[in-house]
């Protein structure tokens, strides 16, 4: 794949798109715009995936492909195992939360949308572009010689499970803890259970600085 040249910048402007730099951007976009509570998820569901992932290439330490083949060759030297892969668990993670978060939220009844209207189109269109764009970036990370076609779909994978569990199964504590605790910016509850929730949040943060 490496032999068509002309792909090179392409491929690897996207992989560019996807790094843990312009996901922390996407966040800080999200944190102005989201609720406060699907906030504090995201960032702790972001900090316990990226811990995960990094979990996950320590327990299946396996080799990337530029490390064992000498016709593959990668523009950076990266020194972390590649099963799964990073690109792919994060971006796929964000991308589905995002677009789970906005069109199906917990706790949220919306009217079904007819299929001519233009806000079904715009999903569909959404959800047709969400599509392409993980497949070129799992493309790109092949392509880079960075990761091996078993390791993007493994990443593919991971990133799935996690948006799908965090959003239906996690999400709704954190929607739950905010709404018993507080109310018109004042905490109704002890501190007690705050200082817990910030301990957690440190904890995993912490986890996943130091083990990246």
């Amino acid at each position: 794949m490496q032999k068509k040249k002309r792909l090179h910048g392409f491929f690897s402007t996207l992989s560019e798109l996807g790094s843990g730099q312009i996901t922390v951007f996407l966040y800080g976009i999200v944190f102005n715009v989201a609720n406060k509570p699907a906030c504090l998820y995201l960032w702790c569901a972001f900090a316990t995936v990226n811990y995960l992932q990094q979990l996950l290439k320590s327990i299946y330490s396996q080799d990337r492909p530029f490390w064992v083949s000498d016709d593959i060759h990668s523009d950076k030297c990266l020194l972390g195992y590649g099963n799964p892969s990073g690109h792919m668990v994060d971006n796929t993670f964000v991308w589905v939360s995002l677009y789970l978060h906005f069109y199906y939220d917990v706790g949220v009844q919306r009217k079904r949308m007819s299929v001519f209207c233009t806000a079904y189109i715009i999903k569909m269109a959404l959800s047709v572009a969400l599509t392409i764009y993980l497949f070129l970036m799992a493309v790109s990370r092949v392509y880079l010689g960075a990761h091996s076609w078993n390791q993007v779909l493994f990443g593919f994978t991971w990133g799935v499970a996690f948006a799908l569990i965090g959003h239906y199964q996690i999400k709704r504590y954190f929607y739950d803890f905010w709404d018993s605790c507080i109310q018109d910016g004042r905490y109704r509850t002890p501190w007690q259970e705050l200082v817990k929730m910030l301990v957690l949040v440190i904890v995993l943060s912490f986890l996943s600085l130091t083990i990246m």
